[in-house]
């Protein structure tokens, strides 16, 4: 089951990455997106989608927990299973701050 919920995480981080990068494999496109706001709104979306993601599971672990005889989620490092996207997301964090500051100085440029 962790091998399944690793597998699930990857290719979430894997479809964000593609969302915000439209299949283009030239890092350029993101420094050079215009207009910034909607950029750093994609970054959001895959913020709350990580959001939403751990929420999900814990709720379905704790619906489990109410029938102990059932299967459970019973991982022994449940850190290990959103620590990908965990890092996708403070990476998207990065950005946020770096298009604040591209966005002051554009505005202090005119």
């Amino acid at each position: 089951m962790t091998l399944f919920f690793l597998k699930l995480t990857s290719q979430m981080v894997k479809n964000c990455y593609q969302y915000i990068m439209k299949d283009n494999k030239n890092l350029n496109y993101i420094w050079n997106y215009s207009p910034i706001e909607e950029l750093v709104a994609m970054f959001y979306e895959c913020i709350e989608l990580n959001k939403e993601y751990k929420g999900a599971y814990n709720v379905t672990k704790e619906k489990l927990n109410q029938y102990p005889k059932g299967k459970q989620f019973d991982f022994d490092d449940e850190g290990n299973i959103f620590a990908k996207f965990d890092q996708f997301v403070k990476k998207l964090f990065k950005l946020i701050e770096l298009y604040s500051i591209k966005k002051q100085i554009r505005v202090l440029d005119h």
